[in-house]
């Protein structure tokens, strides 16, 4: 791994399958490995994936629950959900 600024945070990133088609690249084996800038949200991270707000209902981060607004730090581990079918 290569030295990153102070700045620069990197966080993985795991989709749910139904998300995975924003990503043709995807790795369900690794994930997704972003560099973000240090000021990052998780918002700013949904962006930069390019997958529509709407389309994500639960975030992760290091296994907790937590809204759009949270803040990222480096070595994160994001998990990326869409709402739940069925009834």
């Amino acid at each position: 791994m290569k030295a990153r600024s102070a700045r620069v945070i990197q966080v993985r990133v795991e989709l749910s399958s139904a998300l995975r088609r924003y990503l043709p690249d995807y790795d369900p084996e690794r994930g997704v490995i972003l560099d973000l800038p240090a000021e990052s949200d998780v918002a700013g991270l949904i962006r930069a994936l390019g997958i529509p707000p709407k389309e994500i209902t639960v975030i992760m981060v290091n296994r907790q629950a937590v809204p759009a607004d949270h803040p990222l730090a480096d070595g994160d581990l994001v998990g990326l959900f869409p709402a739940l079918g069925g009834g």
